[in-house]
């Protein structure tokens, strides 16, 4: 009830924050009037590429081309106009149907206004080209905004009630003459395999854990298939859409947070390698290797010393995301970079003992070690003291129920999602029957202590924000710097990728490091500026996971229509295998992306701005230290949200 009553004022808070500000901007409605505007579309981009008019504004658009056939697609407003370079006059579609014949136009007039109570809520559209120009297509696109902009006022309201809302939570949470608030910096969670039995029995099971690499095989082979031998356009490549559109909004909005690491359960990459290694795939091999108790095939050496660390990750996820734009743009190039992954995998397993190219260089592990410390599941063990009174250390070297722990650990260690990749291994070869799942509260990690990790921290934030601006952004000019696939921008894409490197290795680190200088000074915490500032990064996850999972709900929303046509037509030979050719491409709830995308970045930051005080506490002990010293940070990451939100809704 004492919990309630707490609640209950502040969401009454956050609601007035929200609202009024909203409420005020629909008070200062301007009187509409005619706007005369002429768009001009190109390779591959609009100008201009944003509108801004008030609500009841009368829009007369004209069109023209400077090169090839483009279209302007406006599915909120039901409409596809068709754009030619070779002719003044336009045809306006229905998006919504364009088997209904189209209306001849020299001009295209629209009242920019929605219907009931959309016309308060719906401040933002997307315009689009719905015309194939080149393999850079689907980047053409621009923003309608119509005032008054309810969904920036109240975002920023809610969001600045979210700031002042934390600041009070802290100051009743403490006297500041006593020291020492316990935050636990890791729940512990509900105990899933005791609970529940039939689980742990399944996964105990030799073909578990193959049966489901198996699967991942399946989808890696279909994506081979279709990204290399498919149509060169990526809207319709079934391998392009599974893995840009389909995969990495479930990696991203649903595996990560909610089971952490549990694509390394599944992952196909490591497995061609694992069983060369091993020679066997349900079987256990009894024998000894390298103080392992199993047998295994290959040279075995141990992974350089100096390279056991997150910087070889995070350059491999540089390099990989740098290039991202071809892979998408370009079937092939995913192709290609899939099988590179394989190769270099497989190859690393004969040389290196265990899965060394998912401990030390993987990707894909940059990311997901990184936000798994805020996932639900976690992989740990049952009983403490079982595990210290172990002298067989089975989970690590090996059992004859089970192989060694892939990913070199010891589950008595294990108090971190970043490196268990959850293989379930150490369930079946642990003789004590002492390991398991558990369900913890999201966001149960907070503090980072070292520097690799600090700056991986620092690096998917930033990177998260750059793909947001390039992918889903109207600036044509800065996609013109990735475009090396049909322009050969050689020069600028050097430029984006010194832009890129730096901002991530250098300029973000320099200006964290800033601004926890000016805690240290403000709170006189006792510890380093460094370690403070690399603890401190462990509240940028969570608005940095948010950001990625409001990035790929849009390319999910917008290329919906297109997964089902890639899946109709895999290889786009002609076929018709479900009937579903010749759809109407039709975004998902379009008008209500921005509002979820503006969600998402709230719902970030309030667990970033929770995190850094548990970071603060745990690190000084002393409530006045760690609430002056979170100030500056959290006006940071205030800052860092507010620009999010200006983006997403205006």
């Amino acid at each position: 009830m004492n919990r309630r009553r707490t609640i209950l004022p502040e969401v009454l808070f956050l609601l007035v924050c929200g609202t009024l500000p909203a409420f005020i901007s629909q008070l200062r409605v301007e009187k509409p009037i005619s706007r005369y505007i002429t768009i001009d579309s190109f390779r591959y981009g609009k100008e201009p590429s944003v509108i801004y008019c008030n609500r009841g504004d009368t829009l007369h658009l004209t069109f023209r081309s400077r090169d090839t056939g483009h279209s302007f697609f406006l599915q909120e407003f039901d409409m596809d106009v068709k754009v030619s370079p070779s002719d003044e006059k336009v045809l306006q579609f229905h998006s919504s149907n364009p088997q209904i014949p189209p209306i001849i136009r020299d001009t295209v007039v629209l009242v920019a206004e929605h219907p009931g109570l959309l016309k308060y809520l719906v401040s933002k559209s997307n315009f689009r080209c719905h015309v194939y120009c080149g393999p850079m297509h689907a980047f053409e696109q621009g923003n309608l905004v119509i005032g008054p902009n309810t969904l920036l006022h109240s975002g920023l309201g809610m969001l600045f009630g979210l700031f002042f809302v934390g600041i009070r939570r802290i100051k009743t949470s403490f006297n500041s003459s006593t020291l020492a608030i316990d935050f636990p910096e890791n729940d512990a969670g509900r105990d899933i395999l005791t609970k529940h039995p039939r689980i742990k029995n399944l996964i105990k099971k030799n073909w578990f854990q193959p049966s489901l690499m198996l699967f991942g095989g399946v989808f890696l082979y279909i994506v081979l298939l279709t990204t290399l031998l498919g149509t060169k356009v990526s809207g319709r490549n079934l391998g392009v859409m599974l893995v840009w559109t389909v995969w990495l909004f479930l990696l991203i909005s649903v595996l990560t947070p909610f089971g952490s690491r549990v694509w390394c359960l599944m992952c196909p990459l490591p497995s061609v390698g694992e069983f060369l290694q091993r020679r066997s795939i349900t079987g256990v091999r009894i024998g000894s290797t390298n103080g392992y108790r199993n047998q295994f095939f290959g040279l075995n050496l141990t992974w350089p010393k100096w390279l056991t660390n997150g910087w070889l990750r995070l350059i491999a996820f540089l390099v990989a995301g740098t290039l991202s734009t071809t892979f998408v743009a370009q079937p092939s190039a995913t192709g290609y970079a899939i099988l590179a992954f394989v190769v270099t995998s497989t190859a690393l397993s004969l040389i290196f003992k265990l899965r060394s190219f998912c401990q030390f260089i993987c990707p894909i592990n940059t990311f997901i070690g990184s936000y798994a410390r805020l996932g639900s599941l976690a992989l740990r063990r049952t009983s403490s003291e079982v595990c210290h009174g172990c002298k067989g250390d089975f989970c690590e070297k090996g059992s004859h129920l089970g192989w060694p722990c892939p990913y070199d650990l010891n589950v008595r260690n294990i108090d971190t999602n970043i490196d268990c990749g959850m293989c379930t291994e150490c369930i079946r070869s642990c003789t004590y029957d002492n390991v398991t799942f558990r369900w913890r509260k999201f966001g149960s990690e907070a503090d980072i202590k070292d520097m690799s990790l600090g700056w991986t921290a620092m690096a998917m934030l930033v990177l998260g924000m750059a793909y947001t601006i390039v992918y889903l952004g109207h600036w044509s000019s800065i996609r013109d710097y990735v475009n090396i696939i049909d322009k050969g921008n050689w020069w600028l894409f050097a430029v984006y990728a010194v832009v890129i490197w730096s901002s991530v290795l250098l300029i973000f680190p320099l200006l964290m490091y800033a601004v926890t200088r000016i805690s240290k000074w403000i709170s006189g915490a006792l510890q380093s500026t460094f370690e403070l500032m690399i603890a401190s990064t462990g509240a940028l996850l969570p608005l940095g996971l948010f950001v990625w999972i409001a990035f790929s709900l849009q390319m999910l929303f917008v290329n919906f229509t297109f997964i089902e046509q890639s899946l109709n037509d895999p290889f786009g030979w002609g076929w018709n295998l479900f009937g579903l050719a010749g759809i109407p491409w039709v975004q998902l709830v379009p008008q209500a992306v921005p509002w979820l995308q503006v969600v998402l970045v709230l719902v970030g930051f309030g667990f970033s701005f929770r995190n850094l005080w548990r970071i603060w506490i745990n690190k000084t002990q002393d409530g006045s230290i760690a609430l002056k010293g979170l100030l500056p940070l959290a006006s940071f990451l205030l800052i860092i949200a507010a620009a999010l939100i200006q983006f997403y809704a205006n």
